[in-house]
């Protein structure tokens, strides 16, 4: 990792699918709206599509999170022939607070605080969702930042230049931690914060073009990121 452990200061993580267990929500949810409406469906490959429906649409002009996920969950159950409509991707967003933080989440957020180390969230999602989020999963953070806030999601760079003016830290001084490459870990690469990919059971990218760089660190969970920062 580039520099001294004491000259970190703060860690960011994205949420969903780093602090909280999206996949397996995402999967849960879109099976039960499928099931609802008669159809049985690969609940993996339902939630790629969606997932993929919900990529192109964020790289678009700015609309609120609760709009893409009713509009993105539509279009990827339409294609896996299930006669979806607005009211079943609401049921996917009533669901989205109720998905779980992973085991080691909570314990390995309270140890980096007891480090001494400012934790911060960065969330391509709408406030009043993520605030239900760290109340129910009981996550502890000093700092959120909602693409709600800054009208744009990552890979913009408005939640990383936001989070760096309200801690008043530079780049080097911040851990940001996630397990999306295309979404967080480029683009803190970019603007030179340390990058840690938590991986939940993925292979980090071979450096390949097209993967992104390697990240600075990478590390199994973030128990593990909370161990190598020396908490």
């Amino acid at each position: 990792m580039p520099g001294d452990l004491a000259s970190i200061r703060a860690v960011t993580f994205d949420c969903y699918g780093t602090l909280v267990d999206w996949e397996h929500g995402a999967r849960a949810a879109l099976a039960r709206v499928a099931s609802s409406r008669g159809r049985e469906v690969d609940p993996e490959g339902l939630r790629i599509a969606w997932e993929e429906a919900q990529w192109r649409m964020i790289l678009g002009p700015y609309r609120p999170y609760r709009d893409i996920v009713v509009a993105s969950a539509v279009e990827a159950l339409r294609g896996f022939g299930v006669d979806a409509d607005e009211d079943d991707g609401l049921r996917v967003i009533a669901e989205l607070p109720s998905w779980p933080a992973f085991p080691d989440t909570v314990p390995a957020l309270a140890r980096l605080r007891r480090r001494g180390l400012l934790v911060g969230i960065l969330s391509n999602i709408d406030r009043d969702l993520i605030e239900a989020t760290i109340d129910r999963a009981g996550l502890d953070v000093d700092l959120v930042v909602t693409a709600e806030e800054v009208k744009s999601y990552k890979p913009a760079e408005g939640h990383f230049k936001t989070a760096l003016a309200r801690l008043g830290l530079a780049a080097p001084q911040v851990v940001h931690a996630a397990f999306g490459f295309r979404y967080d870990l480029e683009t803190a690469h970019r603007l030179r914060f340390v990058t840690a990919f938590v991986r939940r059971g993925r292979p980090a990218p071979a450096p390949a073009p097209g993967n992104g760089p390697s990240p600075d660190l990478s590390v199994d969970d973030v128990a593990a990121l909370a161990s190598a920062l020396g908490a």
